[in-house]
């Protein structure tokens, strides 16, 4: 097959770019014809992201795009994609990111973990208070209506976990079977295996992994731990992420707390593989995730995970198998995190059922298989209508 693939810029990394990456591996070495089309944006190619295209030789398209306007990166206003191909596929953190409309066909695939209204929750004509502000918003604005126009002319929709799906269905008022759970992909050779017996001897820590947002509650989880420290002042909370301007609020929460001692703000690091690897679990207390991908990581490294019941979660978290689902309140948080510290048959059983799981779910040869399956379905379909 040959076959057109969009996405953010690989310049901006995250894990949409990751997942892209996989994908695109597992097509070429399955035999496909791929190209990979993606807006231009300022910066430089990661490395993992150079060598990747060294390794493979593959094609890219970096089409030119209207600096800070992000909702209009999916028009293609100057005609830089050409060729004829069997299919097309977008992958998104949302269903606008990196679909081309200029010389699109009607029917296409996006492969999204939620839709722009979810992701962007926060934003209302209310909040507006300067230049940045106001970008924001008409982005917001102009990509709620690019974002339904590209949902409804596409083939199949590929929605990241089941709450997910319910939301895009929803918000775009979509026959359910045009949207088909396909989970983001996890590198199982990146986030390797690590069993509790060869991790390091370091003080004991609690881990949360993720970007500092207010729809991550992250309050909640350093809260809890004023109960863990009281039962157990040996074990540490390790907060690893881009601070996102939320530095000196968390800094201050904990001070006011008295967790100076116990909890630590880590920030951005170049590799989170380790800390997956050596942690007791992984928490995370938010209000809402479209899939959460930091769970998935951390069980692939042989890591239990603790969950709010927030959405998306509910397909990795299997509890009481492979971690927790908790409320959201400081005392179920707080004794989840306690039972696996203490229980360490408890641990290294979720462990080894966390990665199996994964393996299972959500790596390249599972979800791979799965994708190339559609586009055949897709394609015999039309050849039939033709």
């Amino acid at each position: 097959m040959k076959i057109c693939l969009y996405s953010l810029s690989p310049k901006v990394g995250g894990g949409v770019v990751i997942k892209t990456i996989l994908l695109l591996r597992y097509l070429i070495e399955e035999g496909h014809n791929v190209v990979w089309v993606y807006p231009k944006v300022s910066g430089t190619l990661p490395s993992y992201v150079k060598s990747f295209l060294e390794d493979y030789q593959l094609k890219t398209i970096e089409k030119r795009a209207i600096p800070y306007f992000r909702a209009l990166d999916s028009i293609d206003f100057f005609s830089e994609i050409e060729g004829d191909f069997d299919i097309h596929q977008v992958i998104s953190g949302y269903c606008l990111d990196g679909m081309v409309f200029r010389r699109l066909p009607k029917k296409y695939f996006i492969w999204s973990a939620t839709t722009l209204r979810a992701e962007k929750y926060d934003i209302t004509i209310m909040r507006i208070r300067n230049l940045k502000h106001i970008v924001s918003y008409l982005n917001f604005r102009v990509g709620l209506l690019l974002e339904k126009f590209a949902a409804k002319r596409a083939y199949k929709i590929f929605a990241a976990s089941n709450s997910s799906k319910e939301s895009i269905v929803n918000e775009f008022k979509l026959v359910p079977d045009k949207v088909q759970i396909i989970h983001p992909v996890i590198d199982t050779e990146r986030y390797a295996y690590h069993p509790l017996s060869s991790r390091s001897d370091q003080e004991p820590y609690v881990l949360y992994m993720g970007i500092f947002s207010s729809r991550k509650n992250i309050d909640l989880l350093i809260q809890s731990f004023v109960l863990v420290h009281r039962q157990n002042p040996l074990i540490k909370l390790k907060l690893v992420g881009k601070l996102n301007g939320f530095g000196n609020y968390f800094e201050t929460l904990i001070k006011t707390l008295g967790l100076q001692n116990c909890v630590k703000i880590v920030g951005e690091v170049p590799d989170n593989t380790i800390w997956y690897q050596n942690a007791i679990c992984t928490v995370l207390t938010s209000f809402e995730e479209g899939f959460g991908m930091v769970l998935a990581e951390s069980l692939s490294c042989g890591t239990p995970v603790v969950s709010t019941n927030s959405g998306g979660v509910t397909d990795i978290v299997k509890d009481g198998v492979n971690g927790f689902l908790v409320g959201y309140s400081e005392e179920e948080v707080s004794q989840a995190i306690l039972k696996l510290h203490d229980n360490v048959e408890m641990r290294e059983r979720f462990s080894v059922n966390g990665r199996e799981h994964v393996v299972e779910s959500f790596s390249i040869a599972a979800i791979g298989s799965k994708i190339v399956s559609e586009y055949k379905l897709f394609l015999e379909k039309t050849s039939n209508e033709d």
